[in-house]
C-alpha cells in the first residue's frame, strides 16, 4: 500500500531501512536491524539520540559515515541512471565535431587524457562504475560475510574472494598456541619445519580484494570528478 511521505522519512529517519512504500514485514525488519547486535541501552540511546539531535544522526551512523553518504548517494545515483537525460559531459565527446577541433588535436587530446570520449555509452559505463564503488563501500565493504556483500562479488567478478574454492586457497603456518585460542590470523610464517607453527588451510583471495579496491577507488574518483555534473 502507498505510504504518505512524512511516514517514510520517518521511518528512514529512526530505523534503516532504504524503502519507497510501506511494507510491514520490511519495517519490523527494520526495527529488528535497529537492536541486532547490540545491548537494549546501546539501542535505545541510538534511538533517541537520532530524535533529539538536530541533525538526526546517532553516534553509530557518525562512526560510520562513509558507508551511510554512500547509501544515500547510491540512491540518487541509481535514480540518476534511470532517468532519461539529455546530454552528458563534455570530456565525453565522441568526435571531434563535438569538440569543435579537427581530428588530430581531437586524438592528441583523448592521448593527453585532456578529453576521454567515447559519447553517451561511455558515460553510461562511467555511471556504472560510480555505482558499482558505492555498492561496494555501502555493503560489501564492511559487510563482507552478508548475503548481499557476496551476491556483489559474484555480480562484478564471478565469485567472492571468501568462497572456499580453490581459487581463494590460502596455505598458512599458525602458532599452535594461537591455534589453541582459535587465532587463524598469525600465519605469517611460511617455514614448514618450524615444530612451532602448524599448517592450515584458509580461503581468501587477497589478489582479488585489491584488485577490486582498486576498481572502487577508481569509480569513486570518477565521481569526484563528474559530481556536478550529475544535472542534466
Amino acid at each position: 500500500m502507498k505510504c504518505p511521505q512524512f511516514v517514510l522519512e520517518m521511518i528512514n529517519r529512526y530505523t534503516y531501512p532504504e524503502i519507497d512504500h510501506f511494507d510491514r514485514k520490511l519495517f519490523l525488519k527494520s526495527l529488528y536491524r535497529m537492536f541486532r547486535g547490540v545491548r537494549p541501552i546501546f539501542a535505545i540511546r541510538m534511538f533517541f539520540q537520532k530524535v533529539f539531535r538536530k541533525n538526526h544522526l546517532c553516534d553509530f551512523q557518525i562512526w560510520e559515515t562513509s558507508s551511510c553518504m554512500a547509501r544515500e548517494c547510491l540512491k540518487r545515483m541509481r535514480a540518476f541512471k534511470e532517468f532519461e537525460r539529455q546530454g552528458y559531459p563534455s570530456d565525453f565527446c565522441a568526435s571531434h565535431v563535438d569538440y569543435s577541433c579537427s581530428p588530430e588535436d581531437y586524438q592528441k587530446y583523448i592521448e593527453e587524457g585532456v578529453i576521454i570520449g567515447g559519447g553517451p555509452e561511455k558515460w553510461e559505463r562511467t555511471i556504472d562504475h560510480i555505482i558499482m564503488a558505492l555498492e561496494y563501500v555501502a555493503y560489501a565493504g564492511d559487510e563482507m560475510f552478508t548475503n548481499r556483500a557476496h551476491d556483489w562479488w559474484v555480480k562484478y567478478f564471478g565469485f567472492s574472494p571468501y568462497d572456499k574454492i580453490e581459487a581463494n586457497r590460502v596455505d598458512k603456518w599458525v602458532k599452535k598456541d594461537d591455534l589453541k585460542d582459535g587465532i587463524t590470523f598469525t600465519g605469517v610464517h611460511q617455514n614448514p619445519n618450524d615444530p612451532e607453527y602448524k599448517h592450515t588451510v584458509d580461503h581468501i583471495n587477497y589478489d582479488l580484494i585489491r584488485y577490486a579496491e582498486s576498481v572502487v577507488s577508481s569509480g569513486l574518483f570518477n565521481m569526484a570528478v563528474y559530481w556536478q555534473n550529475f544535472w542534466d
